[in-house]
């Protein structure tokens, strides 16, 4: 039997305990501002985890509490019930993510928007069918969350330094005609959306862990490339008309993989040819699980109607912006001057890599690759941002007069490559994944990219 002492005892010690439980509970909350997305699932033993890959710098395994994004009736939240998100990717990297937009249409959830006292940062989730992708970038690192199996996540930090873009010993088929804005009549389709189509291997399906999730990694490959061309004012916006998944037996040869899925009649990707009619697609893009050590690969730098296809490795589609960078050829944007010299369709044509004095000055936009960076002895980071000089990055031009605008090309084309196909699908459809929610602004910084600031 209790002693009035014995229980007040007792009582000061359940409520030092629940405030320590509480104050946890708070500093939790106080850190990120919300309750954190991500929980620790501890030890786990997948059934199909496979090696590391090059690019992870270093992998945590996760649940997503995908309740917090929806009511108790399953709708999305929206902005004002959800400002702010705790992405709690590893113990010593744990955002507040201030949401700017939210949106949902026939493929899916989408929230996006600036990471709260971090310049230049930003995130995106992504839900589809209830599986979940997450992208955030900061300048302490680039981070992505998907699913592993089951109800299990993994969490990674993404070394940008591993991945190539793709094999310089392609030839590119001959470039397109670019037709004047308005040469086509008044029923010609507008330049303000361009609409494309993916296709999937099952290879790149399992991998992402399922149907879902493989749709979750193009949405956001998507919309972080509608994202990229607000930052740069590049004025057309892609729409994803179709998704369809073949089973392919890789090779491994993006060249090999890519002849194949353009060509008709050879019995490997024949029946894209009419789906791409059906859905009236005005370029198409293939992803695949085994890029053989490269990102992507495009037909030609500015497509013909017949040319505009391109493959991207799943792993580089999102981060590191290969998605977007294979589309942007097929528009008519070529790499950096460094790489390449070729000045058609447009001697303005080049991506732009910045060589600053300083770690946070080094960067390179989309189209850019990391060779000149690397002759010098370090990394640049990948932007989402396309070459612009009346843009800029830590106050540093993002582009160079007459040499570095792919804003410019891609808004000189895309009347051109938006009536590839007369468009069948109503304008109401997907109109609201534009990349362009309100309150969003892009921001600028310094990065951090393969353990070292650039």
């Amino acid at each position: 039997m209790f002693t009035n002492s014995k229980l007040l005892r007792s009582l000061f010690a359940v409520l030092v305990i629940a405030a320590l439980a509480f104050g946890s509970f708070s500093a939790a909350q106080a850190q990120g501002g919300a309750a954190p997305l991500f929980g620790d699932a501890g030890d786990v033993n997948l059934s199909t985890q496979g090696p590391v890959e090059a690019q992870v710098m270093r992998e945590r395994f996760v649940t997503v509490n995908t309740g917090m994004l929806f009511d108790a009736g399953g709708k999305q939240l929206s902005k004002a019930s959800l400002p702010e998100i705790t992405l709690n990717l590893f113990p010593d990297a744990t955002f507040t993510g201030v949401v700017a937009g939210a949106f949902s249409d026939s493929w899916g959830s989408f929230w996006n928007g600036r990471l709260k006292g971090v310049q230049g940062g930003y995130f995106y989730l992504t839900v589809v069918e209830g599986v979940m992708m997450a992208h955030v970038a900061s300048p302490r690192g680039i981070y992505e969350v998907s699913l592993a199996e089951g109800d299990i996540y993994k969490s990674i930090q993404i070394d940008q330094t591993k991945f190539k873009d793709h094999d310089d010993a392609w030839t590119y088929e001959p470039s397109g005609e670019v037709l004047p804005e308005g040469s086509l009549g008044a029923t010609a389709d507008s330049a303000a959306r361009i609409d494309i189509m993916i296709a999937y291997t099952d290879d790149a399906r399992a991998a992402a862990g399922g149907t879902a999730a493989i749709k979750a990694t193009i949405l956001t490959a998507l919309n972080e490339t509608n994202t990229s061309y607000l930052n740069a004012g590049i004025t057309t916006r892609l729409r994803l008309v179709h998704v369809e998944e073949y089973s392919y037996a890789e090779t491994g040869n993006l060249s090999t993989d890519l002849t194949r899925f353009r060509t008709n009649g050879d019995g490997y990707f024949d029946s894209i040819h009419t789906l791409r009619n059906t859905y009236a697609a005005d370029m198409v893009g293939l992803i695949v699980e085994n890029g053989g050590s490269y990102c992507g690969l495009a037909s030609t730098i500015m497509a013909t109607a017949a040319t505009a296809f391109q493959v991207t490795d799943r792993s580089c589609a999102t981060g590191y912006y290969s998605f977007g960078h294979e589309f942007g050829h097929l528009q008519g944007a070529r790499h950096d001057t460094y790489v390449d010299s070729t000045n058609t369709p447009y001697a303005y044509g080049h991506g732009y890599v910045h060589t600053g004095s300083t770690a946070a000055n080094r960067w390179r936009t989309v189209m850019a690759y990391n060779d000149k960076c690397s002759s010098l002895g370090y990394n640049c980071t990948r932007l989402q941002w396309w070459s612009n000089p009346t843009k800029t990055y830590n106050a540093a031009a993002m582009g160079t007069a007459g040499s570095s605008e792919n804003y410019r090309v891609l808004n000189n084309t895309d009347y051109t490559v938006a009536n590839f196909r007369s468009e069948i699908i109503s304008s109401d459809f997907y109109n609201s994944f534009n990349g362009s929610a309100t309150g969003w602004s892009p921001g600028t910084g310094s990065w951090v990219i393969g353990g070292s600031a650039c």
